[in-house]
């Protein structure tokens, strides 16, 4: 593996947006409750401004107020397999593998007979419960990559809008948002990230929204923020990605933009 450093550490005080610190610790316990979590994506956020649904708003609004406001799913779902794998992954490490047992199993065939013997659990297939379990492990014996991640939800005012940020872990001695990502070509990924390409136009912009909540919320800049990238593959080369915090500062205007239109329509 190697690690790719793209800037140094630049903290400021400012001053925050979020309510009272009692207040906030009650939405946090709500947020963390098992009911909650339990929920999808998009109903866990239906209140909430994240970076999926600013990036989703500069895309199409139409299409954005559908699938996030009137929450009608999409008829298709690119990549949905995969997406789910990753965040299977990341469930495995953030929750541990008593909670991910709780909400996954692995099946030999994933129909109706096996929804109605594993009720509210997500079936994954035998290959699938190998890959997840092999990520897992391969995490664990990178120097690079920090001895455990748990989730964190940063949360602020912006412009008069709740906003929200899922992270998978948090460096608080270097006041780093950590996000774990699942690739199945490292090469592809690596040809991919990199300016003018559109993941890592995607992936900017997701870190930068984190950081620019954490700032808001918390009244200080975050030092940069770390993508931990896990092949797939049984030989994995995963990677550590560090973007600075003067590229990620980069893209505030950009969202800033963006919720002055989600307040439009």
């Amino acid at each position: 593996g190697k690690s790719v450093d793209l800037g140094g550490r630049r903290i400021i005080k400012k001053k925050k947006s979020g309510g009272k610190p009692e207040q906030e610790a009650a939405v946090h316990a709500l947020l963390n409750s098992p009911e909650v979590k339990a929920m999808s994506y998009h109903q866990r956020n239906a209140p909430w401004i994240t970076s999926h649904k600013l990036m989703a708003l500069e895309v199409d609004p139409f299409l954005c107020n559908i699938e996030y406001n009137l929450l009608i799913p999409k008829p298709v779902e690119q990549d949905r397999e995969a997406m789910d794998m990753g965040i299977a992954v990341d469930d495995y490490l953030t929750d541990g593998e008593e909670q991910f047992r709780n909400r996954y199993v692995a099946v030999a065939r994933r129909d109706k007979k096996a929804e109605e013997a594993n009720p509210g659990k997500k079936l994954l297939t035998n290959g699938q419960m190998e890959t997840i379990s092999n990520c897992v492990a391969e995490f664990g014996t990178r120097h690079f990559f920090p001895k455990s991640v748990h989730k964190r939800n940063l949360l602020c005012l912006a412009y008069g809008l709740p906003m929200k940020a899922e992270l998978d872990g948090w460096d608080a001695e270097k006041h780093r948002p950590q996000d774990v990502k699942t690739t199945g070509n490292l090469n592809s990924f690596l040809d991919d990230f990199r300016p003018g390409k559109r993941l890592y136009d995607k992936y900017v912009f997701q870190q930068a929204t984190y950081a620019f909540i954490y700032e808001m919320g918390q009244g200080e800049r975050v030092d940069a923020a770390e993508l931990l990238v896990l092949d797939k593959f049984d030989w994995c080369r995963s990677h550590l990605f560090v973007i600075s915090y003067q590229t990620l500062q980069a893209q505030f205007p950009r969202i800033e933009r963006l919720l002055q239109d989600w307040k439009m329509y």
